[in-house]
């Protein structure tokens, strides 16, 4: 397994072109480009800021009432014999239709919109520090490679 700040040496590889030969003799990176590059292209970063999208939505679901829902039903079909599949012929068919509304009490969606919203800041929070952290490691690949390249 690769350790972490490894990872980042070679990320910053990448990043500012020692592993692709049009770009070794490019200008070197600065710290501050590095990191918002690794911010913009970071997959952890993009996935924690949808989770925090999805749960504010669900947030704003929780506090209203479900939607109807609409029932369709039949009962008693003849599978065999002359009426098959009838719905018409056979007395015992019986076809229903239905609409049907779930009424919450006000305190419970109240309690369920609160405790979305928390779990929506939880991902809020999870997303800054998720971008923290890109932004920290980045900085640390950044000084290792740095470090390296004057070493050399």
């Amino acid at each position: 397994m690769i350790h972490r700040p490894l990872r980042m040496v070679w990320l910053c590889f990448a990043l500012i072109g020692l592993a692709q030969p049009a770009l070794v003799h490019a200008e070197p990176l600065s710290l501050t480009a590095a990191q918002r590059i690794a911010l913009q292209r970071a997959p952890q970063i993009e996935a924690a800021v949808a989770r925090s999208h999805a749960a504010r939505d669900m947030a704003v679901a929780a506090g209203e009432l479900p939607d109807p829902v609409l029932k369709f039903g039949v009962s008693n079909v003849p599978v065999s014999g002359e009426m098959a599949w009838s719905l018409s012929r056979d007395g015992m068919t019986m076809r229903s239709i239905g609409l049907m509304q779930e009424f919450t009490r006000s305190d419970k969606r109240e309690a369920r919109r609160s405790r979305s919203e928390r779990e929506a800041e939880l991902a809020r929070e999870q997303a800054r520090r998720a971008q923290a952290d890109t932004a920290r490691d980045t900085a640390l690949a950044w000084l290792d490679l740095s470090y390296l390249q004057r070493m050399r």
